[in-house]
């Protein structure tokens, strides 16, 4: 990432924030400890990648653990809140029906869209291309503010 800004670093600081402000809502309401560990930990793989992401942008130092480390605790995070709902004998069909319901269901469904975008782009374009990095961060944060007011409208 030769021309990496400040700009774009910052812009990425959203959608870690919208994810966080999210999963706590989702932690308070669910009651799960185990739940909360991996949603803390998918909180902090992202902002490590967003420190990653500034200190490129501020000080061209490029620590790659902090950009390694993203797809090790991310996944973590995420294996651990899926295994909460099997643990905690979530009725997860229930809920996922419930997704569906207006108006959080555009929303939800917007966010969905965004993700799938993300995964498009990030198969298809370079990831040394700025332009492509600016539509992939407007839409992760578009997607994740999507999912926020889905979540509070649910």
């Amino acid at each position: 990432m030769k021309d990496f800004t400040l700009g774009l670093a910052l812009l990425d600081v959203c959608p870690v924030i919208f994810f966080g402000i999210s999963m706590l809502i989702i932690a308070s309401k669910f009651n799960s400890l185990l739940f909360f560990i991996g949603a803390s930990l998918s909180f902090c793989a992202g902002l490590g990648k967003v420190l990653w992401k500034l200190l490129w942008a501020l000080c061209k130092k490029d620590v790659r653990i902090l950009s390694n480390q993203l797809k090790y605790t991310m996944s973590v995070g995420f294996i651990c809140m899926i295994a909460s709902l099997f643990i905690e004998k979530v009725n997860v069909v229930l809920i996922l029906l419930s997704f569906w319901k207006l108006p959080s269901a555009i929303f939800f469904f917007t966010g969905i869209v965004g993700m799938c975008l993300m995964g498009y782009m990030g198969k298809t374009y370079s990831r040394t291309d700025d332009k492509a990095n600016w539509i992939e961060e407007m839409i992760n944060t578009i997607a994740q503010l999507c999912f926020l007011i889905g979540i509070i409208l649910f």
